[in-house]
């Protein structure tokens, strides 16, 4: 940032802020819920739309909540309000009930249609603003975004949507199935990650759940692809604990090799795949380094915001970590 400019962005973590500092809205359990508009500051226009993205059997709120006797935290609306003023905050939800989620044939499962869902959603409340976009996604949560954005960059003869993949400039992964080491790997991950989210692993879902394995390994091929062609940042986070009842040596629901995409960044979050997107306070390693990550782009957004070059930011090779 240039000398004589200002940071709309907190320099250190602030205490956790009271209820009283941020005005708790009614969640939508589908499409878009605004939880900050990020204009309370100085009346200015938000430089940055950061999307929450749940995973299969996920709430648009609870899944990014932790419940305790005396309080019950939202991180997203309560932590993320006083660090970034700057940003508006959207959490956006969907039917994602297991045997909808993996229903219908490969090309046309429910994810699929999910991700056209998300992508009319966010043109919809995007209208002609095309500011820079952060997204953060939970286990597969991940896939829907990785679709939209391979969809988006077609833009499936919709121009519109084209904004919104070259407006992308970070995607923060975290417990995102991105790999297998074989077809049959893919089934078990897909089958711990049911069980995660409190599904029963019938027979019928397992089946499914093998229909759909091709085209969930072929999807991080094609993801990579495109992250060769664009440039914008990539972080997955690991899960750090595994889970009881679960297969394999630690019971990690994703496991370290299956949560990383190629070489991007790869940092771990303490806790395991439920539990890693859930935050009591802003002390807990696991949001510091989510803020962390957060705050290395949007300073840099804001930095280009700041010296009128925003709508050309797309053009610029400054948000790739290397």
């Amino acid at each position: 940032m240039e000398a004589g400019q200002t940071s709309d962005i907190a320099e250190t973590p602030p205490a956790n802020p009271a209820p009283s500092e941020f005005r708790r809205v009614d969640v939508s359990e589908t499409s878009f819920t605004t939880l900050y508009d990020g204009s309370e500051k100085d009346g200015k226009d938000a430089i940055v739309d950061i999307i929450f993205v749940h995973g299969l059997g996920g709430n648009p709120e609870t899944t990014w909540s932790t419940s305790k006797p005396s309080h019950e935290t939202f991180w997203p609306a309560e932590f993320l309000l006083a660090a970034f003023p700057c940003t508006r905050i959207l959490t956006w939800g969907y039917d994602s009930k297991v045997t909808l989620f993996f229903s219908g044939s490969v090309d046309q499962g429910s994810y699929y249609s999910h991700t056209k869902d998300l992508l009319y959603d966010v043109n919809d409340i995007r209208a002609t603003n095309s500011r820079p976009i952060v997204w953060i996604a939970h286990s597969l949560g991940g896939i829907i975004v990785k679709e939209a954005l391979l969809r988006a960059q077609s833009g499936l003869g919709d121009n519109s949507l084209k904004d919104i993949y070259d407006s992308t400039k970070q995607v923060l992964f975290l417990g995102t199935p991105h790999r297998g080491s074989s077809m049959a790997s893919w089934g078990i991950l897909a089958e711990r990650i049911v069980k995660a989210a409190g599904f029963d692993t019938n027979a019928v879902i397992l089946k499914q759940l093998t229909t759909q394995s091709p085209a969930l390994g072929n999807l991080n091929e094609r993801f990579i692809s495109l992250l060769r062609s664009q440039d914008f940042d990539v972080v997955t986070f690991q899960e750090a604990k595994g889970m009881e009842g679960m297969r394999g040596l630690n019971g990690k629901v994703v496991e370290d090799f299956s949560s990383t995409i190629a070489d991007e960044r790869q940092r771990t979050i303490p806790g395991n795949h439920s539990e890693m997107c859930k935050f009591s306070s802003i002390q807990e390693t696991g949001y510091r380094r989510i803020e962390a990550e957060l705050r290395r782009v949007i300073l840099k957004i804001q930095e280009i915001a700041g010296n009128g070059a925003l709508a050309q930011a797309g053009s610029s090779s400054t948000f790739r970590s290397h």
